[in-house]
C-alpha cells in the first residue's frame, strides 16, 4: 500500500506540475543518414520519450554555418524563343551585376503577362559576359524584340518615331552609335517618347531596336524550414486547406560583416506545434527552401552561392535543437501498481 501511494504521488507530481519535462533531440546535418543539407533525412529512436502521453509540444532552434548568401538582381532588355532567353542590353553603369543562374525571371512589361509563374534561368549558353543566351523554363509564348524607325538628337532624351507606338513603356532602346547602354523608354505617347538617358549622337530616320524589359531576381534573405516527423501534427495550411504540412518556421539571414553570413531562428520564435510523435517511424525529413522564392509560389531549395553570385548545389551545414514537452492533459493511464 505504501508503494502504491508513493507511486501515485510521484505520478501526480510529474503529470500535474507547473511544467512537464522536456526531452531534447539535436539534429546536425553533418550526421544525416541520407540526402543533402537542404534535403536531409535522419533516423531517430524516440524510445526515450515517455509512452504514457499521447501528445507533445514541439519547439526548436535553428542555426546554419556561414556561407555566401546575398540578394542579386538585374534588369535587362532581351527576348525569348522557346526555352532560350537572349540578353541583348543592360545598364552597364550599374555595378554588381551577375550571371543570374537559378534566378526567377519575370517580365517588366505591363502588356506581357504570359511568362509562366515559375520561370527560372537554368543555365548559361553562349555570349560575352552577361550578354548572350540562357536556357529557361519554356514560356507560353515567345517574347520578341521589335525594330522601329526613329530620329534622335544628341543631348536630348526625346525619340521621334515615324509611326505611332503603343505598349513600349519600360522597353530598352538601342542604336549602334547614338544611345548609351541601359537606355529605356520612360514616358510618352504616339510618335513622341522620352528616354531615361540622352542621345549621344544625332540620327535621322534610323533603325532603333526595342527590347522587352525583364527582371532576374535571386533573393536569399530567408530560409523556410520544413520538418516532416512522419506523424500527425496539428497545423492548418491554407495553401492546401488541410492539416497536412511540414512547415515549421522561417530562419532569417544575419550578416557577419563580410561576404559570409548565416541563418538562425531563435528558440520559441515560431509558435509551438502539437504532434503525436509516437506514430512516427523515427524518420525525420528536413527540407530547407528559399523563403523569398517560396513566398512567390516557387519551390526553390536554399543553396549557397559563390562570391560571383552563382548558386551552388547545396545549403550550408546546420544544426537544430528540438524539444518535446509532454502535454499533461494527454496522459494515458496505463500504469499498473
Amino acid at each position: 500500500m505504501a508503494l502504491f501511494e508513493y507511486s501515485k504521488k510521484k505520478q501526480a507530481r510529474e503529470d500535474y506540475g507547473d511544467e512537464g519535462k522536456s526531452y531534447v533531440v539535436v539534429l546536425n546535418s553533418a550526421d544525416k543518414t541520407s540526402g543533402t543539407n537542404n534535403q536531409a533525412s535522419f533516423n531517430v529512436d524516440f524510445s526515450f520519450l515517455p509512452k504514457n502521453y499521447q501528445y507533445f509540444k514541439m519547439n526548436y532552434s535553428f542555426q546554419s554555418a556561414g556561407g555566401v548568401y546575398s540578394d542579386k538582381i538585374i534588369e535587362f532588355g532581351g527576348s525569348t524563343s522557346g526555352s532560350t532567353l537572349t540578353i541583348s542590353t543592360y545598364d552597364t553603369a550599374i555595378t554588381g551585376q551577375f550571371c543570374s543562374l537559378n534566378a526567377r525571371l519575370t517580365s517588366l512589361m505591363s502588356n506581357v503577362t504570359y511568362l509562366q509563374s515559375n520561370t527560372y534561368i537554368q543555365s548559361y549558353g553562349t555570349g560575352t559576359g552577361l550578354l548572350g543566351t540562357y536556357t529557361i523554363d519554356t514560356p507560353t509564348f515567345d517574347i520578341l524584340a521589335v525594330s522601329a524607325t526613329g530620329s534622335l538628337t544628341s543631348g536630348s532624351n526625346v525619340v521621334i518615331f515615324t509611326t505611332s507606338r503603343t505598349g513600349i513603356l519600360g522597353m530598352f532602346i538601342t542604336h549602334s552609335t547614338a544611345t548609351t547602354a541601359g537606355t529605356r523608354i520612360i514616358g510618352g505617347s504616339g510618335t513622341t517618347w522620352y528616354m531615361s538617358k540622352v542621345a549621344t549622337g544625332t540620327q535621322t530616320s534610323q533603325t532603333l531596336n526595342l527590347y522587352p524589359a525583364f527582371q532576374a531576381k535571386l533573393n536569399n534573405s530567408t530560409a523556410n524550414i520544413h520538418l516532416d516527423f512522419g506523424c500527425k501534427s496539428y497545423i492548418y495550411d491554407n495553401a492546401n486547406s488541410s492539416g497536412i504540412s511540414s512547415y515549421v518556421g522561417v530562419a532569417q539571414r544575419y550578416n557577419q560583416g563580410t561576404a559570409s553570413n548565416h541563418f538562425n531562428l531563435w528558440w520559441e520564435q515560431m509558435p509551438s506545434q502539437v504532434m503525436n510523435i509516437h506514430n512516427s517511424t523515427g524518420v525525420i525529413n528536413a527540407t530547407i527552401y528559399n523563403g523569398d522564392d517560396q513566398a512567390s509560389g516557387g519551390q526553390q531549395l536554399m543553396t549557397d552561392i559563390s562570391l560571383g553570385g552563382i548558386p551552388m548545389n547545396d545549403f550550408s551545414q546546420w544544426i537544430t535543437t528540438i524539444s518535446f514537452t509532454p502535454i499533461l492533459s494527454s496522459h494515458i493511464d496505463t500504469q499498473s501498481f
